[in-house]
């Protein structure tokens, strides 16, 4: 038996809600993907809300001893840590 399908917006990946096929929260322009979003232009992958994860793996790029730092809008980039930012202690006050 074939499933009805209730929704058929271009580019909504369909997802099975029990009874019938209705637009999913993916969205995929051929080129791009989007989660909870549109997919954005020269961006593979655009995820609108929280994500997690266990393992995070820079496949090209990465360097040993370098960390991820992010600008006021987000943009992450590799830089050296900063060694001193590791040493600060937070010393409790004593009435």
């Amino acid at each position: 038996m074939d499933p009805k399908i209730n929704a058929t917006t271009t580019n909504r990946v369909p997802r099975w809600n029990g009874t019938v096929l209705v637009d999913g929260t993916i969205r995929d322009d051929d080129t791009n993907v989007g989660i909870g979003t549109a997919p954005v232009a020269n961006q593979k992958l655009t995820v609108s809300g929280k994500t997690t994860t266990d393992n995070l793996q820079m496949t090209t790029g990465a360097t040993n001893g370098f960390e991820l730092q992010s600008d006021v809008t987000g943009n992450a980039t590799r830089s050296m840590p900063i060694p001193w930012a590791r040493s600060i202690y937070i010393i409790p006050m004593v009435p």
